[in-house]
């Protein structure tokens, strides 16, 4: 379970030309990467597809996610078998424990940074929960049978976007940022990797939907449930979305098998789909992992 600590680590990563990002105006995505046997972090622009290493020795690391202040990450990070949500300061390329839980994960900062919501197991499944951005006041916000999982705020902070398989298979869920009012989006079984996100203005919600074979495919929904679209129509598993500040672009993870949660199986592409051109271009080619790869983007540079 997600618990607060205020020790930070003695450990310092080793990083290669960690610094305040010089080309900040240019667009960043933070994604895991297997290239260097484990699982570690790395950031690419969009622009010169440059990339630079972010973490290293510590561990497993994956689901990158960025607080709005730009200045730190959330992320997850696995040691001999057990995970924590932890915090990762850019600046100092420190790492503090906010997270202790063996199975707590998906960490998705709220819009205004002041919460955090994330993944836990509960009795027989998984369950929604969030907390102050310090730890403090968790409250589970799904404590329902079954897996609930991998919620999204949308840009307002007043919805969530989650899956479950409360129905017996996964589907697309909706519910108002206090765990009320949950809808069935688009009543209709997905497969699983469902993944949402919303977009920057909060009209759409883009996520791992059912392809036409019977695939994992990227598609995209009005947040009403109206509209679906399918995006993608190759590999087998196309998910782990997470769309752009300015709502051009949807970075996601692609990989030629199913076998989700086996990394010893293949490695996946860093994917970008373009919205006005309606193009796919791969930015990273057979490396991602296939737990936890979801990318993040840096927020924008706000002028002074």
């Amino acid at each position: 379970m997600f618990r607060a600590t205020a020790t930070f680590l003695s450990a310092v990563l080793c990083c290669s030309g960690l610094h305040a990002d010089d080309s900040a105006d240019s667009p960043q995505l933070t994604v895991a990467t297997r290239r260097f046997d484990g699982s570690d972090l790395i950031s690419i622009d969009v622009t010169t597809k440059e990339v630079t290493r972010l973490t290293k020795d510590i561990g497993q690391i994956n689901e990158p996610c960025w607080h709005p202040d730009g200045a730190r990450l959330a992320l997850v990070v696995t040691t001999n078998g057990a995970g924590a949500i932890k915090l990762f300061d850019v600046k100092t390329a420190s790492i503090m424990a906010i997270g202790t839980g063996p199975n707590d994960r998906g960490p998705c900062w709220s819009p205004d940074g002041k919460k955090i919501l994330f993944t836990a197991d509960a009795a027989g499944g998984a369950d929604l929960f969030v907390a102050d951005a310090d730890g403090t006041n968790i409250k589970n916000l799904t404590n329902n049978p079954g897996w609930d999982s991998d919620g999204a705020w949308s840009p307002d902070g007043q919805k969530i976007a989650f899956t479950s398989n409360r129905t017996g298979e996964f589907r697309l869920y909706v519910m108002k940022h206090d765990g009320t009012e949950v809808t069935d989006l688009l009543k209709q079984d997905l497969v699983y990797s469902v993944y949402p996100c919303w977009s920057p203005d909060g009209e759409q919600i883009a996520f791992g939907g059912r392809g036409s074979d019977a695939t994992i495919q990227l598609c995209v929904v009005n947040s009403d449930g109206q509209g679906l679209q399918q995006l993608s129509d190759a590999g087998q598993l196309n998910s782990h979305a997470s769309w752009s500040p300015d709502g051009q672009y949807i970075a996601y993870a692609r990989f030629n098998t199913m076998r989700f949660g086996d990394n010893s199986f293949g490695k996946g592409d860093l994917m970008l789909y373009d919205c006005i051109s309606a193009t796919h271009t791969k930015l990273l080619s057979d490396e991602l992992p296939i737990v936890g790869p979801r990318p993040s983007w840096k927020p924008a540079t706000k002028s002074p």
